[in-house]
Order: C-alpha cells, then sequence, then structure tokens
C-alpha cells in the first residue's frame, strides 16, 4: 500500500466533501451549519470553490493507489508553521492511511512546524493523539497572533 500526499491547491470542493466534513463536525467544527450551507449553496449555484490558495492555506490530496482517499489541510500561521486538518473519508477509513499520510507529508511540505488540535469533541481523539504522538508530536504551549496561549500537538521538523 502506497500512500502519499499530493499538493493540489487547485482541488475544487465536490458534494461528497462538503456533506463529509458536515457528518463529522464534531471533528471539524469550524465547519459550522452556516458554513454546509453556504458551501451547498454555492455549489448549486455552479460556482468551483478552491479548497486553499497556498497564499495563506495549503491542501494535500491522499493518494492510494491512484485513489483519493482523504486530504490534508493546512492553515499557514507563518511561511514555516501551519496547523494541519486531516481526514480520511468515511469508505477508506481503518486502513491506518492517515499516518502515512502524515509521515509523506514532513517529507514533501516546505514547513518546519506542524501544529494540529484534536477537538475535545472528537470520537476519534483518543486514537488521533495516540498516532501523533507516536509520529513524534508533542503536546505544547504555542502563542497565537494576539499572543494567546493555546495547547496543539507540534512536530518540529529538521529543514
Amino acid at each position: 500500500m502506497a500512500v502519499e500526499v499530493v499538493l493540489n491547491n487547485d482541488r475544487i470542493w465536490t458534494r461528497q466533501q462538503v456533506e463529509f466534513y458536515h457528518n463529522h463536525n464534531d471533528a471539524f467544527p469550524d465547519f459550522s451549519d452556516e458554513v454546509y450551507h453556504d458551501s451547498i449553496k454555492r455549489l448549486n449555484d455552479g460556482e468551483r470553490c478552491k479548497r486553499a490558495n497556498g497564499k495563506y492555506n495549503q491542501y494535500y490530496d491522499i493518494v492510494v493507489n491512484g485513489n483519493v482517499v482523504g486530504g490534508i489541510y493546512i492553515l499557514l500561521s507563518s511561511e514555516t508553521t501551519g496547523e494541519m486538518d486531516i481526514g480520511i473519508y468515511d469508505e477508506y477509513a481503518g486502513h491506518r492511511y492517515a499516518p502515512e499520510a502524515i509521515s509523506d507529508l514532513f517529507i514533501k511540505t516546505q514547513l518546519t512546524t506542524i501544529e494540529a488540535k484534536v477537538e475535545d469533541s472528537n470520537p476519534l481523539k483518543q486514537r488521533i493523539e495516540k498516532m501523533l504522538s507516536e509520529l513524534g508530536f508533542n503536546y505544547e504551549t504555542v502563542y497565537d497572533e494576539d499572543n494567546i496561549p493555546l495547547l496543539r500537538w507540534v512536530k518540529h521538523l529538521d529543514k
């Protein structure tokens, strides 16, 4: 099984992806009902909305044997640091694609620090935090742009 991540800032939202994030709102709370309804309206109106712009965020497809099985979204806080969200689509869950995809991301990204936040409401919280720990992430205090302390899983890459 060859799992790889492919930078694809041109990826267009599909109805299936919108439904996935909406159905897993406990893991992706920023994808609120308002965002969901707005996204569906835009799709119905024929808009082609990109997942990322490359300047403030990045989007990587997770590919296994030519099939896109999920994605990694990175919100950039600087040129060297970004916060990662990862989603494996339901029909591909349970195959340990996430840790392999994150390991490939470490190789392919230009970032030197990757942060991750695991929502308390996420039903997979314990499994995800165990995976992050196994991948070398540490639970640390980081500071946002207003110097407010936040607890995040952090991985410093040797670049």
